[in-house]
C-alpha cells in the first residue's frame, strides 16, 4: 500500500507540474459490491495518510482532487468527502450499490460522476435507455448554475 501510494504521489507531482486537465482521479478500489473491503478505521489510519500526500500537490496547485472506488461506498463517503475532502467522487455504481441522488442531498457541492449502470444498462441495454439514464443524471444532479 506504502509503494503504490509512493508511485502515485509521484504521478500527482508530475501531473501538478504538466496537467493536462484542471483535476486529478484517484482510483483506490476499497469496496465492492457489499461494502468496503476494509473497515473505516483501517481506511483513517492506513490509507487516509497516503491519500493526502498523494492529494497534496494537486490541491497546491489550486486543481480538484477525485477519488475512485467501485462498490457500495456510504460507510467510506464520510472518510472521503469530509475527512479527505475530496472535491469528487466516481463512478457510484448502481444496482444497490449507491443512490447518487441521495449522496447528491448529502454532499450537494461533491461532483459526481458516473452512475450509468454499467451491469444491465450499458452492456445490454439499448441506446434510448443508456440515453434517458443519463438524461434523468444530467437533469437531477447536474450543474445548476452553482460554481
Amino acid at each position: 500500500m506504502e509503494v503504490c501510494g509512493a508511485f502515485s504521489q509521484y504521478i500527482a507531482e508530475v501531473f501538478a507540474e504538466n496537467p493536462s486537465a484542471p483535476l486529478m482521479f484517484m482510483g483506490e478500489d476499497v469496496a465492492g459490491s457489499s461494502g468496503p473491503v476494509f473497515s473505516p478505521q483501517f481506511i483513517r489510519q492506513k490509507a487516509l495518510p497516503i491519500w493526502q500526500k498523494i492529494a497534496k500537490p494537486i490541491r497546491d496547485k489550486g486543481m480538484k482532487f477525485l477519488y475512485h472506488t467501485d462498490g457500495k461506498a456510504d460507510k467510506i463517503l464520510p472518510i472521503v468527502v469530509d475527512e479527505f475532502g475530496a472535491d469528487g467522487f466516481n463512478p457510484i455504481e448502481r444496482n444497490g450499490c449507491n443512490d447518487i441522488f441521495a449522496i447528491r442531498e448529502k454532499y450537494p457541492h461533491t461532483l459526481l460522476f458516473g452512475n450509468v449502470c454499467c451491469e444491465v444498462t450499458l452492456p445490454f441495454g439499448t441506446l434510448q435507455e443508456v440515453e434517458n439514464e443519463t438524461l434523468e443524471l444530467i437533469q437531477r444532479i447536474g450543474p445548476q448554475g452553482e460554481s
